[in-house]
């Protein structure tokens, strides 16, 4: 939202100050420097913190790696969360933009919502771990679709192999990576999740572009898409999935919050 707007050169959320001398953000925040900033620096930040304050120290275990491979029992017990972590991450990897990070997402959510004990995710239950991975390896193939097909990449990955992405090694994307590397660690430390911001990353510049050319097609009247049945339709499912969403996660609260008065 920070870079320009159609032929126009409009810069959005400019506050009345001169942005021209900025040429870096004419084009809004760059994905690659971004991404860094966000999951490499702030963690950087947070381990520099964690040494300073003297939380970071040498742990050593007796236990030995018995088994690499998962038992049987176990396999019987995740296997669903294997088949649909593949299925999701294939899906969403064949989505141009979209990457291995939404796709991991996207399955632990759905897999955390699909469970009986949902309260037992994030505390390392296989079947988590099982929805993740198997995501995060789906989508790996899933992003060569629109790579192959159509040469757009999946992912930064596939960017990467295809050349599209690079970073230009100037003093700007250096400061973009310490800038969001500085919101992360934030937003870590205070507990909100990265995931929303990521999302905003990828979808924004597409939800920008249509929504403009929408009012441009209207003339500026915004409530003629409510004479769309098809969008309408599409408004419906996101408000049913939001007010689901908010439902599942007061359930998995309320039963955390009874669990814990059961320990006490």
């Amino acid at each position: 939202m920070t870079a320009t707007m159609g032929v126009a050169l409009l810069i959005p959320f400019s506050f009345g100050m001169d942005l021209i001398p900025s040429i870096g953000l004419l084009d809004g925040f760059q994905f690659i420097p971004t991404l860094i900033g966000l999951f490499a620096v702030s963690e950087v930040i947070a381990g520099v913190e964690r040494i300073i304050r003297g939380e970071e120290q040498e742990q050593k275990s007796k236990e030995k790696i018995t088994n690499v491979l998962p038992d049987l029992k176990t396999i019987r017990q995740i296997w669903p969360n294997i088949l649909s972590g593949g299925l999701i991450g294939t899906f969403i990897g064949a989505i141009p933009g979209a990457g291995g990070d939404i796709a991991v997402f996207v399955s632990y959510g759905a897999s955390k919502s699909a469970s009986k004990h949902p309260e037992l995710y994030g505390t390392g239950i296989p079947n988590g771990v099982a929805a993740t991975e198997s995501a995060n390896n789906g989508c790996s193939g899933g992003a060569m679709i629109p790579l192959l097909s159509l040469g757009v990449p999946g992912d930064s990955v596939t960017a990467i192999l295809l050349g599209a992405f690079s970073i230009n090694k100037n003093a700007f994307d250096v400061g973009v990576c310490v800038a969001f590397g500085i919101i992360g660690w934030l937003m870590n430390k205070y507990e909100f999740p990265l995931s929303p911001i990521l999302l905003a990353l990828i979808l924004g510049p597409m939800c920008e572009k249509n929504f403009v050319r929408y009012m441009n097609i209207q003339r500026g009247n915004f409530f003629a898409i409510t004479t769309s049945p098809i969008a309408m339709v599409f408004a419906a499912v996101a408000i049913l999935v939001i007010v689901f969403s908010m439902y599942n996660q007061s359930k998995i609260n309320k039963k955390a919050a009874a669990t814990a008065q059961e320990k006490a």
